[in-house]
């Protein structure tokens, strides 16, 4: 009765997500129409704000960034013009309480998006705004009266830059900004922006700040706007009328002046005076830390001490840190010049060693100082965190017509239990430890609810907030005395677990590390790390010896191995120019055995390091979101191979590749996909075997539409749903023997006819802190299949999907799962 009900949940779940599929259309393809709403708490006979339009028209914007401006002309809209709508179901919204329709609140909006349209260069731009009463009989029998308003904006020719100039009062600030005039926002010949002349005026305000002109703030610093045609200015206006007069001049192509100044304390005064606190250089005096400050305590009564440098001076109640690793955190130098960057760093750094949960930092110019520099002092006023933390948490996945199961084609139901406690401040430190137990089990739904895998681990975790050179020689991989650090930190773990394959085999395995996390650019990550893992492969049964005789590859993976190696990771933030696209590459390194297998030499008894395995391995993954409004498209691409060297046979199997499952080509069930073209595994239910696929490369790219359906329970939960595609396998790298042409290696010739392809579908229930993903996918191009290049069209029906004796079908042809969080 179980597995009855087991089964009849996950055919519900199917229905909803082949369902899901139609949704696009409802929500994307007729957006221009008027949405029908559900309305409620209106006032009878009296019209209301019901629907926006927002009509563009322009020669000079792509698509994209067209749907960017009517997202910005949206927000603009006067409160008053908001009809706010709660999507209570799949179909319709409903709005309450709408706001009663007014002429003033359609002409305010109008006000604030030419003013937007000012901002962003558009100077002649016209705007206007008409409305109607929808005076359908579904509305006028229930006393309504909605009001749709369209608001139309023609942004007519942008303003363009005809000469761009930097006059500063003192050399030496015109020569820093002439130092970096190749990093303008402001060019010649291109568009004219407000909000261009905020990030300019930011830009150089970073560069005076970082050669110590602290007290230069945003306001002393503005653009003096000027048009081409003299004739149209009037000394006495502001610049702002001045920019209104140069909307209504004649120019085909607006053209526009740019001058940039420096404020001067008088305006009117002639010659210009300036503040001369604000023309002279600053040094950093003194630094005072209060790292357990809570303003309810009497400071009265509280310690000092000094670093050895006498660089700060720390002022506590209790002793929970040591003055050296304050100080160590400090990249502010007394004596030094100003620089902002410095500042910065040293914030940033705080939060990121995770001891402070408020951080405030005073600055202030110590008037006692008389010179031709200044200097400024720095008070940091830092709350700390709680110690100790608990954490526990569930993980469950699932995945459908398994054939890896212990007891013939199965739905494998996992769950993943890890409970963590923390030490955040470790020898006053500020060093975390951490120390987790996670257990985990997986059933097999049509067995009885058998168990198929078990696994119990513990680890011990250390990061410290520093360097330690626990690596040999790791100066020269890690080189950070060339360029100051963002963060810094050394990581020392343990880990024991052990696994039990129920039926097949047991595993126990043992592994310690050291590495270090660093930044020295904000878009790059650094790891390197150095590892040593063992594991036992005990307690075959005879159905895992017969598999492994069956499948000679598997012979190299399943056995017992020792890892020493080092590895390195790279994690790029990649730029771009367009504020909805995200995107990054990680590149990680791994070998083992080919620095430690010297080691192996020394000893004449070769049974020490026999188990030593001997590899090199690399990965490349990009992935790419393009942000839409209610919509993202994800991208992701993946290669990774590795090769044993030395003569060794293989990969250790938990080193190598899979493919399937909730994380990967989604309409296969985990491990099952590959090798290459290898058959897929005969339907034959009730049979106990081992069906394991696991390789020395991987190739594999996703594509995920993903867009938002509805909020449900007053937006506790947001529902979304997602088509996608997967293709890519698993392959050997190294041929079996006893075969002349190996289906399972790779080769180059044969990727387009071994690639696997899956469509799918998916709904996702976001609850903000975490998502349970359900997807449903069809398999549109088998490698196990010559025929058509393995190109097939799954005969999608209810009786294959959902009838009884389509079991086999849905075997091998599709594959339900269910995950955490999104797959990528």
């Amino acid at each position: 009765m179980i597995v009855k009900k087991g089964i009849n949940i996950v055919r519900c779940f199917a229905i909803l997500i082949l369902f899901s599929a139609l949704l696009p259309a409802c929500f994307i393809f007729k957006k221009n129409k008027i949405p029908d709403y559900k309305v409620k708490n209106f006032q009878k006979g009296v019209t209301f704000v019901y629907h926006n339009k927002f009509e563009i028209k322009t020669d000079s914007l792509s698509a994209s960034q067209k749907s960017e401006l009517k997202s910005r002309i949206a927000a603009q809209l006067d409160d008053s013009m908001m009809a706010r709508v709660l999507d209570r179901a799949i179909f319709k919204g409903l709005i309450k309480n709408p706001p009663a329709f007014d002429t003033n609140a359609v002409n305010r909006s109008m006000r604030n998006i030419k003013l937007l349209m000012n901002n962003l260069g558009y100077f002649r731009a016209e705007v206007s705004a008409e409305h109607f009463v929808d005076s359908s009989n579904k509305y006028i029998k229930k006393g309504q009266y909605p009001v749709i308003t369209t608001f139309k904006v023609d942004t007519k020719k942008n303003t363009i830059i005809d000469s761009l100039n930097y006059i500063l009062p003192t050399a030496d600030l015109q020569r820093i900004t002439n130092n970096k005039l190749e990093d303008a926002l402001l060019k010649k010949g291109k568009p004219f922006t407000v909000e261009k002349v905020s990030g300019e005026i930011n830009r150089l305000l970073a560069d005076y700040r970082n050669n110590g002109y602290y007290n230069i703030n945003r306001g002393d610093l503005y653009a003096d706007v000027d048009t081409v045609n003299k004739a149209l200015l009037n000394p006495a206006l502001s610049d702002f009328e001045r920019i209104i007069i140069l909307a209504r001049s004649k120019n085909r192509r607006p053209m526009i002046n740019v001058l940039m100044k420096m404020r001067p304390k008088i305006d009117s005064v002639k010659p210009t005076v300036y503040d001369t606190s604000k023309l002279k250089k600053y040094y950093i005096g003194n630094i005072n830390i209060y790292p357990d400050f809570n303003f309810l305590r009497d400071t009265s009564f509280l310690e000092t001490t000094l670093s050895k440098d006498s660089n700060i001076r720390v002022v506590y109640n209790m002793y929970k840190f040591k003055t050296s690793y304050l100080a160590n955190n400090i990249y502010l130098k007394k004596g030094a010049l100003y620089r902002e960057e410095d500042y910065v760093r040293t914030i940033n750094n705080i939060n990121l060693l995770g001891s402070w949960q408020v951080v405030n930092v005073q600055s202030y110019i110590d008037s006692t100082y008389q010179d031709s520099a200044g200097r400024v002092n720095f008070n940091f006023y830092l709350t700390p965190v709680k110690r100790y933390s608990f954490s526990a948490n569930v993980e469950s996945s699932f995945s459908t017509n398994v054939s890896t199961a212990g007891s013939g084609n199965g739905n494998i139901l996992g769950f993943l239990s890890n409970v963590s406690l923390t030490d955040r401040n470790v020898a006053k430190q500020g060093v975390r430890a951490s120390l987790s137990l996670r257990g985990g089990v997986e059933y097999n739904t049509k067995d009885n609810w058998s168990q198929n895998s078990r696994e119990l681990g513990l680890t011990n975790n250390y990061v410290f907030p520093k360097f330690i050179k626990v690596i040999p020689l790791v100066d020269l991989f890690i080189l950070w005395k060339k360029k100051p650090m963002i963060y810094k930190s050394t990581n020392l773990s343990g880990n024991v677990s052990s696994l039990n394959r129920v039926g097949f085999f047991n595993l126990a395995s043992f592994s310690v590390g050291a590495g270090y996390d660093w930044k020295q650019k904000a878009n790059l990550a650094r790891t390197a790390k150095m590892n040593v893992d063992y594991t036992n492969l005990y307690n075959e049964s005879q159905a895992f010896k017969d598999a492994i005789k069956d499948n000679p590859f598997l012979k190299n993976s399943f056995q017992t191995s020792l890892v020493m190696g080092l590895s390195t990771t790279y994690l790029f933030s990649l730029a771009s120019k367009k504020a909805n696209i995200v995107h990054s590459l990680k590149i990680n390194l791994e070998e083992s055995g080919v620095l430690f297998g010297e080691i192996k030499k020394w000893f004449k008894d070769q049974t020490v390091l026999k188990n030593l395995r001997q590899y090199v391995k690399a990965d490349v993954e990009y992935k790419r979101f393009i942000n839409f409004q209610k919509s993202t498209l994800a991208l992701r691409a993946f290669i990774g191979a590795g090769t044993p060297v030395r003569g060794d046979s293989g990969l250790p199997f938990f080193k190598q590749y899979f493919a399937g499952g909730p994380n990967s080509m989604r309409a296969w069930p985990i491990r099952s996909l590959g090798l290459g073209g290898a058959a897929f595994p005969v339907y034959q239910p009730g049979t106990s075997r081992f069906n394991d696929r696991v390789g020395d490369v991987q190739i594999e790219a996703n594509v995920e539409y993903r867009y938002d359906i509805a909020p449900l329970f007053n937006n506790v939960i947001n529902l979304k749903g997602a088509v996608f595609m997967d293709a890519g396998n698993v392959w050997a790298i190294k041929k079996d023997q006893n075969v002349t042409d190996d289906p399972k290696v790779f080769k180059l010739n044969n990727l387009y006819k071994q690639l696997a392809v899956g469509l799918g579908t998916g709904l996702r229930l976001d609850f903000n802190y975490f998502i349970l993903r359900f997807d449903f996918g069809f398999r549109f191009k088998r490698p196990d299949i010559s025929a058509n290049n393995g190109w097939q069209i799954p005969a999608i029906n209810l009786k294959n999907v959902f009838g009884k004796n389509g079991r086999q079908w849905r075997y091998e042809n599709y594959n339900f799962t269910f995950g955490i969080n999104y797959a990528f």
